[in-house]
């Protein structure tokens, strides 16, 4: 595996699957915390795409946010009004991105520590802890013994 960190997430809609993403993040993480944080950053995008994709099925020609950026600096009204869930096992991640502000250890991480947050205040996302007995991702991102293995990939829809 070496230094690098995986990030995974599954995007449901309805109760199916629509997307699962297992991949190496790009930069090696100083804490679990950091780890954690990019890759909920990483699936907020992805379920974000996802979103203005559905919007746009439905007869929405316009995508009214494209990047990250634009979504940083829209106003209140220019936010979807949708509302999506990210679940966590990390008590440390929840906690912090429902803080206000900033702290040293966090400094780093502002970009995408700022993204999530407006997500969460503007009530776009909500944030869940979930315990590792029932974390799906972790199919997607760690060696399983056979039971939790088995017991994800029924919750995943598998059989």
């Amino acid at each position: 595996m070496g230094d690098k960190s995986y990030s995974g997430y599954v995007i449901f809609w309805c109760g199916s699957i629509l997307k699962s993403v297992s991949r190496c993040q790009v930069t090696i993480s100083l804490s679990a915390y950091e780890a954690e944080m990019v890759a909920i950053a990483q699936g907020c995008q992805e379920a974000l795409g996802v979103l203005h994709l559905l919007d746009f099925l439905n007869g929405n020609a316009e995508m009214p946010i494209k990047t990250i950026e634009e979504f940083l600096k829209a106003n209140v009204e220019e936010l979807p009004k949708v509302l999506f869930v990210i679940r966590t096992d990390s008590e440390s991640s929840q906690k912090l991105l429902q803080a206000d502000g900033f702290n040293r250890r966090t400094r780093h991480l502002h970009l995408a520590h700022a993204f999530v947050q407006r997500l969460i205040f503007h009530e776009v996302l909500v944030i869940q802890w979930v315990s590792t007995d029932n974390q799906i991702a972790d199919v997607l991102t760690k060696v399983l013994d056979k039971v939790k293995f088995e017991k994800f990939r029924k919750m995943m829809g598998f059989i």
